[in-house]
């Protein structure tokens, strides 16, 4: 689904306005994130809805069967998080395949200093957008990411080319990816803070820990 949306965007001329804009700040926030991941996930689930929106052959028509299904998010703010994340893949892709980049990754100590390596490299997005792209990896059931016995990290599956486990691996040495906890917090009596998700309360094992499969 996500390359059919793509192909959508990068055919368009509003591609560039739209990349331009989020540059300069206007950035997807996490209520829309949210909103569009839930629709993707719906949409390889549901049979009926994946074949009308491949029947689709331009974007307003692939939004007009978004609305027809009850899905609120507008074109923009689809584009904001299609073009964010293609920003975060794209990043990953030239690391995997530029030396120079491998070794400043190697030197790299938190989260801001792979921000900044980004921005100077023209890949734009925040440290929360990269927070919620590698938490959503590590807790589908078949992209699990862990650390063995020996501390080394096991990879899982690549997407796209690009192997997840380093990047999560990171990512939770940054503090931006809770080490087996989950994103959606839950109300229970021993909750101090409903936005830590890093609480003894919010920890649990991704969905997919016992079937995990190496690539």
């Amino acid at each position: 689904m996500w390359y059919q949306i793509w192909e959508y965007f990068f055919a368009s001329a509003k591609y560039s306005a739209w990349k331009k804009q989020f540059w300069q700040g206007q950035r997807v926030d996490k209520l829309t994130w949210e909103k569009v991941i839930i629709f993707l996930s719906v949409a390889e689930e549901n049979q009926s809805l994946k074949a009308q929106l491949k029947k689709t052959i331009s974007i307003e028509e692939f939004m007009g069967v978004v609305a027809d299904n009850g899905f609120t998010f507008t074109l923009e703010e689809l584009g904001k998080v299609v073009i964010t994340q293609k920003q975060i893949w794209d990043l990953f892709s030239a690391i995997d395949t530029t030396l120079s980049l491998k070794e400043e990754l190697i030197q790299i100590k938190s989260v801001d200093e792979f921000i900044q390596m980004a921005v100077d490299n023209d890949y734009y997005f925040t440290k929360q957008q990269l927070s919620w792209l590698l938490t959503g990896i590590k807790l589908d059931s078949t992209l699990v990411s862990v650390t063995n016995s020996t501390g080394d990290s096991v990879l899982v599956r690549n997407i796209g080319g690009v192997g997840t486990a380093n990047y999560i691996s990171l990512g939770e040495e940054w503090g931006i990816v809770p080490p087996f906890c989950h994103i959606d917090k839950r109300d229970t009596l021993f909750s101090k803070d409903a936005n830590d998700p890093f609480l003894p309360d919010q920890c649990l094992l991704p969905r997919g820990y016992f079937n995990q499969y190496v690539a």
